[in-house]
C-alpha cells in the first residue's frame, strides 16, 4: 500500500489523466460540430435535389389544402380576405406565404423552396435537441434519419404547414 507524498503524487496524476485539456475539448466541439454540419448537408443535398429534380408538384386538376392555402395567402397579399368569419384552418401558414407573395409575387415555387431550407433547419434543430436530451448520439441518429425521411421531404415541396409546424413546436 501507497502513503504518503508518493500517494498523493499517483492520486494527482490519475485525477489529470481523466480531466480533458483544453485541445481535447477543442477537438470533441470540433468533431461535434462537423457531424452537425454534415447532417444539415445531407438534407439540404437532399432537398434541393429533390426541389430541382421534381419540378412543379402541384397536381393539375385536384383540389385540396394546398391549391386553398395558396389562394388564401394570394388573396392576403392583395389585401382581400378568402374567409370571412371563422378560418376553416390556422391562419398563420397562409399569412406568412402572403408575406413571401408580397414581397416577390405569386411564386408558389420560391415558397417551396423555402419549405425545403426550412427542412434542412428542422433537422438540425432536431440533433440539438436529441443531443441535449439523450445524447450526441441519439441526436445525431435522429437527425439524420429526418435528413433522409422521404415523406417529410415530399410535404416540403406543396404548399402546406407541417414544415412550418416543425419548426414551431
Amino acid at each position: 500500500a501507497l502513503c504518503g507524498p508518493r500517494r498523493s503524487r499517483l492520486a494527482t496524476r490519475e485525477r489529470a489523466a481523466r480531466v480533458p485539456t483544453v485541445s481535447q475539448a477543442q477537438q470533441g466541439d470540433r468533431g461535434w460540430w462537423l457531424h452537425l454540419a454534415a447532417v444539415v448537408a445531407l438534407a439540404l443535398a437532399l432537398r434541393l435535389g429533390f426541389f430541382f429534380a421534381g419540378g412543379d408538384l402541384q397536381l393539375s386538376g385536384i383540389e385540396g389544402d394546398d391549391s386553398y392555402f395558396d389562394a388564401w395567402a394570394w388573396s392576403i397579399a392583395q389585401g382581400k380576405t378568402l374567409v370571412p368569419g371563422v378560418f376553416y384552418l390556422a391562419p398563420l401558414y397562409p399569412y406568412l406565404v402572403a408575406l413571401v407573395y408580397t414581397v416577390f409575387g405569386h411564386a408558389p415555387s420560391l415558397v417551396e423552396f423555402l419549405q425545403h431550407l426550412l427542412g434542412a433547419l428542422n433537422c438540425a434543430l432536431v440533433v440539438l435537441l436529441g443531443r441535449a436530451v439523450f445524447g450526441t448520439r441519439v441526436g445525431l441518429a435522429a437527425g439524420t434519419l429526418m435528413a433522409g425521411y422521404g415523406l417529410l421531404i415530399f410535404y416540403e415541396g406543396l404548399l402546406l404547414k407541417p414544415t412550418l409546424a416543425l419548426f414551431l413546436v
